[in-house]
């Protein structure tokens, strides 16, 4: 069965509202993980006070990216199903900052409350000095999304500038990228390499969703519903994630490195 890649919030100031429903928890340091030998980064699981994941950073230079794949099972010891988190500061909310040598970050929401037990397992890990840790298909897969986040930055924000120079109206537009980001999702196939959705329908969450979300939600001196005065924001918005992705991550014209099919 397919698991969608999960995000943290990404949130931003002013006019802007939440683009993302997952929920990463930052909560630095209390308790590492338990650390094995040659270990760069651990994960343990604590059903309390609320089951979530908790990272530790093993390594010298700090996080910039990680993948969870958490198993769920029930009371008799049965899996009954698994949730993929993907977590990235260049993409999430401004406040979730990398994490630190040294330092460990709790994650909610990729156990089920429901199971009796969780598995998480470190995938993948990308570090502020650009070595990994973990499966290779899953670090290609991060880096994958990176790539993908980029690309759509870049068809969103052109969809956005014609619309404003032709004079759309607001719903025209959100109908307009609406129906885009449907059909890109039902045209994206599974990943063979890691058995998730491809790259594609995570930047296509994020991007596509935020604009969506500014355009029907967003206020800009008071009023709502404007996309001449929305859209300038929300390009100003994507101006800025792709300046915190171009920090951690090479430029989308360098070779590829998503998974081998």
């Amino acid at each position: 069965m397919r698991s969608r890649i999960r995000l943290a919030r990404f949130s931003t100031a002013g006019a802007v509202v939440l683009a993302l429903s997952a929920v990463a928890l930052t909560a630095l340091g209390s308790g590492a993980a338990p650390q094995k030998a040659g270990e760069k980064a651990s994960v343990e699981y604590s059903a309390q006070p609320r089951p979530m994941a908790i990272v530790t950073n093993n390594h010298s230079s700090p996080i910039t990216g990680l993948i969870i794949k958490s198993w769920h099972r029930s009371a008799s010891g049965r899996a009954t199903g698994s949730s993929v988190l993907t977590f990235d500061p260049s993409m999430n909310d401004p406040t979730y900052e990398p994490i630190g040598s040294g330092q460990s970050r709790s994650f909610e929401g990729i156990c089920n409350l429901r199971e009796s037990t969780c598995q998480p397992e470190l995938k993948a890990v990308i570090f502020a000095d650009d070595s990994t840790y973990g499966d290779p298909d899953w670090v290609a897969e991060l880096r994958g999304v990176r790539r993908c986040f980029l690309e759509e930055l870049a068809a969103v924000e052109l969809i956005l500038r014609r619309a404003k120079d032709s004079g759309l109206d607001n719903q025209a537009i959100i109908s307009l990228l609406e129906e885009r980001r449907s059909s890109l999702k039902a045209a994206i196939p599974e990943n063979s390499a890691t058995r998730t959705i491809e790259c594609r329908v995570v930047s296509t969450d994020v991007i596509d969703g935020t604009a969506i979300a500014n355009l029907k939600y967003a206020s800009v001196s008071g009023k709502s519903g404007n996309p001449q005065k929305t859209i300038p924001v929300i390009l100003d918005v994507f101006q800025k994630m792709r300046g915190k992705m171009a920090a951690v991550e090479a430029s989308p014209g360098s070779p590829p490195a998503g998974p081998k099919r």
